[in-house]
């Protein structure tokens, strides 16, 4: 059966996350059908305004944001891609060690997993797709990952393409 539920809750003052404070709370969804559960869905997210403005900067609930940052490949050094999470977790903490408060995703979407600690600790996350066209497959990819990643506080900017396209012009 096909069925769409539309709900609503409030939060009374919610603790905001910031850059380097990534204060999130957990939405767990839970489907019973006759009274038994059949699934259940956690998902995190975190509470917060961004504005960018062209005469002032960025702002993260009022607060004046300089983005320093790095392009993270999906790699991790010697263990390649293939790897746990808690490693994509020790590369966010040692990216926060060396001073980084941003992170573009070069240049498709990464592991949930590092995505969940760039949340947790903090980062301002540009997000991108690789190459945009108006394929199914690249309307696909961006859908994707738009989708998959709308709730993450940490992404506050979406990039379409790759700087490729545009070399050697």
């Amino acid at each position: 059966r096909d069925t769409t539920v539309n709900l609503g809750t409030s939060v009374k003052n919610p603790i905001l996350w910031q850059v380097g404070d990534g204060r999130l709370y957990t939405a767990v969804t839970t489907v019973i059908m006759d009274g038994e559960e059949v699934d259940r869905v956690s998902d995190r997210y975190g509470y917060r305004e961004v504005v960018c403005d062209p005469n002032h900067g960025l702002f993260v609930n009022g607060r004046h944001e300089k983005i320093c940052g790095v392009c993270g490949h999906y790699d991790c050094g010697l263990v390649g891609k293939a790897v746990p999470d808690s490693i994509f977790r020790y590369k966010v903490k040692l990216l926060t060690e060396m001073g980084a408060n941003g992170y573009r995703t070069s240049h498709y979407p990464q592991n949930s997993a590092i995505m969940d600690a760039l949340d947790e600790f903090g980062f301002i996350v540009m997000e991108e797709t690789r190459w945009y066209d108006s394929t199914p497959e690249a309307k696909a990819q961006l859908e994707f990952m738009v989708k998959r990643d709308r709730n993450h506080p940490s992404v506050v900017m979406w990039s379409l393409f790759n700087e490729e396209p545009m070399q050697g012009t």
